[in-house]
């Protein structure tokens, strides 16, 4: 099946209709969808309902460590500071990646562009960002991340479309201590350097952190992997279809 281009997202049926029509579907080859819920919960092999149900109970009775993504003050691609202040009542996908990495980054960047056409689709658009920290600052400078955001990342969209993704894909660069210290403090994820991989020189994650608008991490989803990104943009719809915005909205709608 041909898909639409990535500048011109398509607006057909509805991309979160179709979104649930695949993940049932998923559900039903596995066997169900209460084989599927024990299966990714790490459960193993699949129990009763009832089992399940208990399990799940159990485990929404125990607490999560809350992790609230620390202050930062960095620069965009074109100069302007940001800050965690600046992203204060949005949700945010933020990931950590390299320029000169040509191992996961160039995936991770496709991931991503394939998430903002979905997001751009969704009624809650400008209240969501993206955030690409680099690891390599002392070659992703300022300069060099507005050459490869302006022309790798934004290539295949008109100029409506550039100036519309510009307002909310940052990348950003700083001081590289404070920018690794943000990745393995602040997100809890890894990074080191690997000179012996041309590659990878930097190892890092190639998680998609999503952070809700006071700055507390969501949840971390696989950036490589398409069925994580799915489950990405749902849990950004279910979260924001719930707000006092959207049921006016929806109000509007019936009324």
């Amino acid at each position: 099946m041909a898909s639409a281009p990535m500048g011109s997202p398509s607006r057909g049926p509805g991309l979160l209709s179709s979104i649930l029509i695949i993940l049932i579907a998923a559900a039903i080859t596995a066997g169900g969808v209460v084989a599927l819920v024990a299966w990714d919960r790490g459960w193993g092999s699949p129990r009763s309902p009832e089992d399940i149900e208990k399990q799940l109970a159990q485990d929404d009775k125990q607490p999560k460590p809350a992790i609230v993504v620390p202050p930062f003050q960095l620069t965009d691609q074109y100069g302007a500071p940001v800050d965690l202040n600046l992203l204060k009542g949005k949700y945010w996908i933020a990931d950590f990646g390299f320029i000169r990495c040509k191992a996961v980054c160039p995936a991770m960047t496709s991931g991503m562009r394939q998430v903002a056409d979905a997001l751009r689709l969704m009624p809650y658009w400008d209240r969501i960002a993206i955030v690409r920290f680099t690891v390599d600052p002392e070659h992703d400078t300022v300069e060099a991340n507005r050459e490869y955001f302006d022309n790798v990342v934004l290539a295949p969209y008109t100029d409506d479309e550039k100036k519309d993704i510009r307002e909310h894909w940052f990348f950003l660069t700083g001081d590289k201590n404070a920018l690794w210290k943000l990745s393995e403090e602040g997100f809890k994820l890894p990074v080191e350097d690997d000179a012996d991989n041309p590659a990878m020189p930097i190892t890092h994650s190639s998680k998609f952190v999503l952070v809700d608008p006071a700055g507390q991490i969501v949840d971390y989803y696989n950036g490589l992997d398409s069925k994580d990104r799915t489950k990405l943009l749902l849990e950004i719809n279910a979260r924001l279809d719930r707000t006092p915005e959207a049921q006016l909205e929806k109000f509007k709608e019936e009324n």
